[in-house]
């Protein structure tokens, strides 16, 4: 186990403003952008948003829409990402401009990615349904100019706002605006989730009507959309060393803790502590709204995020409480069925793993997210439907899965392949046939890729120091996440006790004794490793802080990173 080096450049000035020398040290280490000053301004801005290519455009074709009373239809992903989208626009069009000739279509996992062909039939009929329609895409459409041509030869207009990459062309040829920062000769920060992108849409659109003195049924400069976007910011990875996703979180955030509605009855019913943090959003809210996504019912999170009803909220907030339990226990199952695959592969191939399930589609990233933490290995999890397989990437160590995709269609342009997402999760579908050619593009990406297996600590800390008053200084920093990792700290101890808990005993609760006081530490699914270990060993573990809400009162979690046995 290592310490993380310390940028002393970043922790001598830190030093010399009169920073605490714990959280210098912390930012010395995780802090990866290139501007401090920025990292520590505190002065909100919204940045020059404005820059977005075509954002006026977008802006001037919602006007002309509205003023013309044709029906809105917001096109979504089934992620977080998406169904925060629908639900920000849902709220923008019908609470602040009382305008409810709009509708939301929801893609669910099972139809595939993007604007597929069940999407575009269902628009065909709400074309017919409706006559004139203006579509807006919101976090997908950037891959999909096929689909979108189809719409447009029907006399849709079309507005796609999104985040992914963008077409080799860099442009879509059938949009009638596309607005993503990842265009050619955008100059805006091409870092935000497809959230934000829509947000900064609607917030000029908000601003230009503000222009002509519009009547608003709520006037407060969006801050009611913000708690999504602030979301969005966390679940969808984005670098919160950058100011305007810390900046945007912050002014989120403070709205989820303030909210009286939605937000306050999900605070309520996750029993998690008021005053929201990245460590909350990552594991409880984000969680809870990804299982639309894991369980083919993103239709229902959008339903709750934009219920205004008590009782709607409450109903459906319970149904998806309930089908998060339900995705819990589908993934341990597949967990452990992935990883009686992954012996076999490993012999064959030595870069990655890959595994197929029957089944759990909308869990395949989970459980390849643990696959790659536990193996040291870039994992792809897929599902068998029909002839075709579906599946989910995670990365590590920087390696880039976008390069996967790259190097198998260049390979193999005459195969049918479908590939999107971020660098470090990715989603694809592919023949099942073609596994193995997919296996060899994946395992050529990652033949020069050398992990660093070290164990890394930010600092030292005595079991008996960790208290809400040291959570609560440690998250003063917040937002954590990618590009601003949450600290792991270390620590030495005696094993006085340690049993398994969890439906399938998949977790070990590890208690020590110091000084008389007795500590409990949580190990989550280390079932293998809990059973290497005995009571009395002395063991160095490195460990991260949770914060709960027990009885009404907030307490902290001491939650095992890894352990290694003293010899």
């Amino acid at each position: 186990m290592k310490q993380k080096k310390i940028n002393k450049g970043i922790l001598d000035k830190l030093n010399h403003l009169g920073f605490d020398h714990l959280l210098g040290t912390i930012i010395s280490q995780e802090y990866t952008g290139n501007n401090i000053d920025d990292f520590l301004n505190d002065e909100f801005s919204y940045g020059e948003y404005t820059k977005l290519l075509d954002l006026q455009e977008g802006t001037e074709l919602i006007m002309g829409t509205v003023s013309s009373n044709i029906h809105i239809v917001i096109v979504i992903d089934y992620d977080n990402d998406g169904v925060s989208s629908g639900a920000i626009a849902s709220i923008f069009f019908k609470e602040y401009l009382e305008y409810t000739n709009c509708s939301i279509l929801n893609n669910e996992r099972e139809y595939g990615n993007g604007i597929n062909t069940v999407m575009v039939d269902q628009l065909v009929k709400l074309k017919n349904q409706h006559g004139d329609l203006l579509v807006i895409t919101a976090d997908h459409g950037s891959s999909d100019d096929e689909r979108l041509e189809m719409l447009k030869k029907i006399g849709c207009k079309i507005l796609v706002t999104d985040h992914h990459e963008v077409p080799a062309t860099g442009n879509l040829k059938h949009a009638d605006v596309f607005i993503n920062p990842q265009r050619d000769g955008g100059n805006f920060n091409t870092n935000i989730s497809g959230c934000t992108v829509l947000f900064y849409l609607l917030l000029n659109t908000y601003r230009e009507y503000k222009k002509i003195n519009y009547k608003f049924g709520i006037d407060d400069e969006l801050y009611k959309l913000l708690p999504f976007v602030a979301v969005t910011i966390m679940t969808d990875q984005m670098d919160v060393s950058d100011k305007l996703n810390r900046d945007l979180y912050k002014l989120g955030i403070g709205h989820i803790s303030a909210s009286l509605g939605f937000w306050g009855k999900l605070i309520h019913s996750l029993r998690i502590p008021h005053h929201i943090d990245s460590n909350i959003i990552a594991f409880n809210i984000g969680g809870l709204f990804n299982t639309g996504k894991r369980m083919n019912s993103a239709k229902l999170v959008t339903d709750m995020m934009t219920a205004t009803h008590p009782s709607l909220i409450n109903r459906y907030m319970d149904n998806l409480i309930k089908l998060n339990a339900d995705r819990k226990v589908l993934q341990q199952e597949l967990t452990k069925y992935a990883e009686k695959q992954v012996p076999g592969y490993m012999k064959r191939f030595k870069k990655t793993i890959v595994s197929v399930l029957q089944e759990g589609q909308g869990v395949a990233g989970i459980v390849a997210n643990t696959l790659a933490d536990r193996y040291s290995r870039p994992a792809f999890v897929f599902t068998k439907v029909g002839e075709k397989l579906s599946g989910s990437g995670r990365s590590i160590g920087g390696l880039n899965l976008l390069d996967v995709f790259k190097t198998f269609k260049e390979n193999h342009p005459d195969k049918w392949f479908r590939g999107g997402g971020h660098k470090g999760a990715a989603g694809c579908g592919l023949e099942y046939k073609d596994l193995m050619l997919f296996i060899e593009s994946f395992e050529t990406v990652c033949k020069n890729f050398t992990v660093d297996n070290e164990i890394y600590y930010n600092l030292e800390i005595p079991i008996p120091d960790v208290n809400l008053e040291l959570y609560n200084r440690i998250y003063s920093l917040d937002p954590y996440g990618m590009g601003f990792r949450p600290p792991v700290f270390l620590s030495r101890i005696t094993i006085s006790k340690i049993f398994l808990i969890g439906k399938g005993k998949e977790h070990a609760i590890i208690k020590t004794c110091i000084d008389g006081e007795d500590y409990t530490l949580m190990f989550f699914n280390s079932a293998t490793e809990a059973k290497k270990i005995n009571t009395g060993d002395v063991v160095d573990v490195t460990f991260s802080l949770n914060k709960r809400l027990q009885y009404k009162k907030e307490s902290v979690s001491i939650v095992i990173e890894n352990l290694k046995v003293v010899v």
